[in-house]
């Protein structure tokens, strides 16, 4: 009995070694493909089309919860502009085009979203804070994507810094080329660099 509940404990450990082992595999293949920027980008361009998608087909559960926190933005014309513009971001996000002014636009969108629970507290809370209500749960689950989008934001700056000093050092460099020239015709040319004595 011993033996066969100790067969089971490794059978149960090399299962798990074995699933381990294979998903570190399958993250070394993808790693190339798929790194954290892009399965950001891809993963909340993903909502932004399908909420945006929802929102322009009139099907969006969160028509009701707009009505009650921003009402202006429940009418025709503003409603279906922030349907387009939520397709607008989750295009951009999946193509990783204008990365930075894309994640900042999706940061100032999900703050605005966030913004229901200030503008409209007892939607948000109830019977107060810090009791969520389901709508409550919807909306505070945007702090993960303003995270999200924060951190996109953050990185394209990163690359965008990086590639301007590169620029820089390399204008630098571009830049000493014709005195070195100078130098090394003077020293072939057998002139002192001292200058006359």
């Amino acid at each position: 009995m011993q033996d066969s509940q100790k067969r089971n404990g490794a059978n149960g450990k090399g299962a798990a070694s074995a699933l381990i082992y294979n998903l570190e595999t399958l993250a070394r293949v993808l790693r190339p493909v798929v790194t954290p920027e892009r399965l950001l980008g891809w993963s909340l361009g993903i909502v932004y089309l399908w909420f945006g998608a929802l929102k322009l087909a009139n099907l969006s559960p969160v028509l009701e919860l707009i009505r009650r926190s921003s009402p202006l933005l429940a009418k025709a014309p503003f409603y279906n502009l922030l349907a387009l513009s939520e397709l607008v971001l989750g295009a951009m996000l999946l193509a990783g085009v204008w990365k930075r002014w894309t994640a900042a636009s999706a940061v100032m969108h999900l703050i605005g979203t966030f913004s229901v629970v200030f503008a409209s507290p007892q939607t948000a809370f109830r019977p107060g804070f810090p009791i969520l209500t389901m709508e409550g749960e919807f909306v505070v689950k945007n702090l993960v994507l303003i995270a999200a989008a924060g951190t996109l934001w953050l990185l394209a700056g990163q690359r965008e810094a990086a590639n301007s000093s590169v620029s820089l050092t390399r204008q630098a460099v571009l830049s000493e080329i014709p005195a070195r020239r100078e130098w090394t015709e003077e020293l072939r040319g057998g002139t002192s660099m001292t200058g006359p004595q």
